[in-house]
């Protein structure tokens, strides 16, 4: 019945509510619930394309909760809730901008308290804890396994809930990275030579760092189709017909000796190809650390089917679905699409916004070349 309710397969009504979970700084639990103001809800979002991929705002606290919550320490959790008791998570959050405004007694009941303080805030995922100085200068030399630069450098940002999918890639030349560099670009760089997607939190607020699947193999995490748990009227479909990059390709620039570089062509089955087009739209990318002309096309690949500046776009609206995490393959019209982002307002009824990018897999000879 669950899967049911999450996607209104076959079901006309259902109820759900949320709650949000008060934690301490170490994703402990402090209160599995607490108000928010009556009559507002909060509005999550999430987009692969900004470095703090996940945000929650118009969060309000009213001053019964506002005295007790500690907005530098503690952190929030949505829960969302449904009929059959089944709970999902919808990240853990970060006070950002939080602002307190000052209510005197006489103008909201306050006869007793004589003041009062409400909370109104924008939240951020732990991203923001990665997205700060590294304290001084990052550096691997030759040989050095990108793994366990991974490792390394989440210890050093005290983030040890953690998923790292494993790589045999190493660092080819000594990389470094400037002292205060944020240690999310370090991060994010080592995820890029590495083919992987990156760093993200998911649901349950455990950090990811997973490869970039070959799309010709990977199962779509969702299934959305009109008319079937799509809302009709939302439907919207667009193409960057001129920007659109059919050629990415990844340089080692810092690189001593032979210079070392990859590519990957959108196949040519894509309406933007080369082959479709008769002209190459070519993204270039500086990757530093890099090993072999290999390594430069996986990663180059990666790139490729993780860029938002897709071809061909689509947005829709279904019911709140909160197993939509970060990079999720969606099937689209039977075809595959990478999420690029999706918005929801906390409140059962609500639309869940999904906007969606094609992605184009490899052909069989594709595949044969590759492999070779």
């Amino acid at each position: 019945m669950t899967a049911d309710l999450l996607t209104l397969d076959g079901i006309g009504q259902r109820a759900a509510s949320f709650r949000f979970a008060l934690l301490d700084k170490q994703n402990s639990l402090l209160a599995p619930s607490i108000d928010v103001e009556a009559g507002s809800a909060p509005s999550i979002s999430n987009n692969i394309n900004r470095t703090v991929k996940r945000s929650m705002s118009n969060f309000k606290l009213p001053p019964s909760v506002t005295a007790d919550v500690n907005t530098l320490t503690m952190r929030v959790q949505p829960w969302m809730r449904f009929q059959d008791g089944t709970e999902y998570p919808c990240g853990v959050f970060l006070f950002g901008d939080a602002v307190r405004q000052l209510v005197l007694s006489g103008s909201v009941q306050l006869a007793d308290v004589g003041e009062a303080w409400w909370t109104t805030a924008t939240m951020l995922d732990q991203t923001v804890t990665v997205n700060q100085g590294s304290r001084g200068i990052n550096f691997y030399g030759p040989g050095a396994s990108i793994y366990d630069a991974f490792v390394q450098q989440l210890d050093a940002a005290n983030i040890y809930e953690r998923y790292i999918d494993v790589t045999d890639a190493v660092f080819s030349d000594w990389v470094v990275w400037k002292p205060n560099t944020s240690r999310l670009k370090v991060i994010n760089d080592l995820a890029a030579m590495a083919g992987f997607y990156s760093l993200y939190f998911d649901n349950a607020g455990v950090a990811q760092l997973r490869k970039v699947p070959a799309m010709e193999a990977v199962e779509p995490d969702f299934v959305y189709a009109a008319g079937l748990n799509v809302y009709a009227d939302t439907i919207t479909e667009s193409d960057d017909l001129l920007g659109a990059y059919n050629d990415y390709v990844v340089i080692n620039t810092g690189f001593t000796g032979p210079p070392i570089w990859g590519e990957w062509k959108v196949p040519a089955a894509a309406p933007h190809s080369f082959d479709e087009r008769g002209f190459y739209v070519v993204k270039e990318i500086d990757q530093q650390g890099v090993t072999s002309s290999s390594q430069a096309r996986v990663a180059a690949k990666a790139a490729g089917q993780a860029d938002y500046s897709a071809y061909r776009w689509a947005n829709f609206s279904t019911a709140i679905n909160p197993l939509h995490d970060t990079f999720n393959i969606v099937e689209w019209r039977g075809d595959k699409w990478r999420e690029q982002g999706w918005d929801f307002v906390c409140r059962e009824g609500a639309p869940h916004k999904h906007e969606l990018r094609r992605v184009w897999s490899d052909d069989i000879a594709d595949l044969i070349e590759e492999e070779a």
